[in-house]
């Protein structure tokens, strides 16, 4: 009988758009540009009356506002009126992306399946913690790829089972929402099946954009998961203030030690987030993607391993530096 995967300790990542770039998804700046061209929109797909012009007006209006995401500038309520439009292109945009590279799971994947996969016994008692993960990204990715690998891995055929053996393992908060429920966990959506008008439509109902409001309900789960997490690590993750703000970072993670990827972060960047309240993050190389980071901290071996305090883990790597980037 399958018994749950566990982590040893308390482990929240949270992840931002650069853990979906290898499979295609766009970063946010390249998701505004996608959307002002109309991206997944120029084709045969009748959205109704007045698309045209809720196209144009919103290429116009977001493409003259410098703003670099298309959250931030549907946030703001001047802009109320393309709100729901700007949804729709969201998901028209991302939806076709799932086709790319349906088969190839990113690097980082891999790790996060190989801690969570060993079960639990009656010799690591002390294994009772699932993986939480905190996704800015309105893709599914994880879902279907730690899915998949679960019915790969142990030759499960039952779709109740399986489910039971993700759940057990690892829990998803998608804080912004998504593009639908899988159809393995009972929902209608099918990863890379294709895209009709009505997956789109059906996409942005679960999809929210949120301004800077920390006390909104979609962050509750989160913020728990991030107070509660012994362990804590920022993958793929940009620092945008607002998300900072609505996660409660500086508060809830203040004396957490922090794993992060800094990719392409320069020496300042680095030093304003650290001025920001998360005194004790390390990040990797700005070289190093999220595979090469897990891989360099050993962040979810020590996550794993009964006994080994994240203290313990952070003194250990800062003391050999074996993170931060030359000259630093």
């Amino acid at each position: 009988m399958l018994v749950p995967s566990m982590l040893a300790h308390p482990t929240t990542i949270i992840i931002g758009a650069g853990a979906s770039v290898d499979l295609g998804y766009p970063t946010g700046a390249v998701l505004r540009d996608w959307i002002i061209e109309g991206r997944g929109l120029d084709s045969d797909l009748d959205f109704g009356d007045g698309e045209s012009e809720f196209r144009k007006r919103l290429a116009l209006r977001f493409g003259g506002s410098l703003i670099p995401s298309i959250d931030a500038f549907l946030a703001i309520d001047e802009n109320k009126d393309l709100h729901d439009w700007g949804i729709l292109a969201i998901a028209a945009a991302l939806l076709p992306v799932e086709m790319l590279n349906k088969d190839s799971p990113p690097a980082w994947m891999r790790y996060v399946f190989d801690a969570i996969r060993h079960p639990a016994n009656d010799e690591t008692p002390e294994r009772q913690h699932k993986l939480r993960i905190v996704t800015f990204n309105y893709d599914l990715s994880v879902e279907f790829f730690l899915y998949r690998a679960f019915k790969n891995a142990y030759r499960l055929s039952n779709t109740d089972l399986i489910r039971k053996r993700f759940n057990d393992a690892v829990e998803v908060i998608h804080v912004y929402g998504h593009l639908g429920q899988l159809v393995e966990f009972g929902g209608e959506h099918v990863y890379g099946g294709g895209v009709a008008e009505s997956d789109i439509h059906r996409a942005r109902k679960n999809m929210k954009i949120i301004g800077r409001d920390p006390g909104d309900n979609q962050f509750a789960a989160a913020h728990e998961a991030i107070a509660n997490a012994e362990y804590l690590a920022i993958l793929g993750f940009g620092f945008d203030e607002t998300n900072m703000a609505n996660l409660r970072l500086a508060e809830l993670a203040k004396f957490t030690p922090i794993v992060a990827t800094g990719y392409k972060f320069g020496t300042g960047k680095r030093a304003w987030i650290q001025s920001m309240g998360l005194d004790r993050i390390i990040f990797g190389r700005p070289s190093d993607t999220i595979d090469v980071v897990l891989e360099k901290s050993a962040f979810l071996q020590w996550a794993y391993t009964p006994g080994r305090k994240a203290n313990e883990m952070h003194d250990a790597i800062y003391s050999a530096r074996a993170l931060l980037p030359d000259g630093q």
